[in-house]
């Protein structure tokens, strides 16, 4: 079987499209009001982003947004990697580039710049066809992948972006869209992810915060399918474990990765996000 890092993945494999553009803005506007509620010094406080605090992670969300219509609008998009530099290092890199750049900006000028490019942002979305081809979802094996995807991804990045700067000013709100949604967003990478799973498994059904993912594989390869098959692993598991661990945050208690079966472990090493450090598992 090949392997999972090399197997690419068809849109088709990902189920049915979702159209998710709508929550940009709604989303956009409770990150706002949020932010616009923060203290001087709540934006010294660190995130679970090593090295950055509260401002430098809103400076790393202003440039997703301004990348994204600079793309969307005027077709300039991030610079390429260096020689021996992989895609997670490049991305890396320029995130860290940029947010030193920003600390010369104040979060009310930041905010302000959200809010402005924010309406040109989803305007530029929309003016794309759901199928139309878009940048690749390297976590979900696609490239390119259809726009419906590539939309659906940066809402899921805003999401955790919105959970990590309240968490560290110790807001309990989760912001919008529900987690259902995001997760939703995320399991169509499990496709690709799957492909690394016994051989002998034929048939997954991952469920979490009342939704269901059917998968099956055929022919070497896994697809998200609506039919119930009695025969299917079932891995059950909260939203608030697969979210965290598909996006690589920490978990509270730590997994005891030997009372889990290998369904479950194939499950939780799905990953949502593109990273580079080799050291978080």
């Amino acid at each position: 079987m090949a392997d999972s890092q090399e197997m690419q993945v068809a849109a088709q494999q990902l189920g049915t499209p979702i159209d998710v553009r709508p929550v940009f803005a709604v989303q956009r506007r409770d990150l706002l009001e949020f932010l616009r509620g923060l203290e001087d010094e709540e934006w010294r406080r660190p995130t679970a982003c090593d090295g950055w605090n509260v401002a430098d992670l809103l400076a790393h969300v202003l440039g997703d947004l301004l990348g994204r219509v600079s793309g969307l609008r005027d077709r300039i998009n991030r610079t390429t990697p260096r020689s021996g530099e992989s895609l997670a290092e490049q991305i890396d890199r320029t995130n860290d580039e940029w947010v030193v750049g920003c600390r010369q900006l104040s979060p009310r000028l930041m905010i302000e710049l959200i809010d402005r490019a924010g309406t040109s942002h989803d305007r530029l979305w929309q003016t794309k066809g759901l199928d139309d081809p878009s940048l690749g979802v390297s976590w979900a094996g696609i490239e390119p992948a259809p726009v419906w995807l590539d939309a659906a991804r940066d809402v899921t990045e805003y999401w955790v972006h919105e959970r990590q700067l309240r968490e560290a000013v110790g807001d309990h709100g989760t912001g919008h869209p529900d987690i259902s949604t995001i997760l939703d967003v995320f399991a169509r990478g499990l496709p690709y992810t799957l492909s690394a799973i016994d051989p002998g498994v034929r048939r997954v059904h991952v469920e979490s915060e009342g939704m269901t993912w059917r998968f099956a594989r055929q022919r070497h390869r896994w697809w998200l399918v609506d039919e119930t098959a009695p025969e299917a692993t079932v891995v059950r598991l909260t939203g608030e474990l697969l979210w965290r661990r598909w996006t690589r945050q920490p978990t509270t208690p730590p997994l005891d990765w030997a009372a889990l079966s290998r369904a479950e472990r194939a499950v939780l090493n799905h990953v949502g996000i593109v990273h580079s450090n080799p050291h978080v598992a």
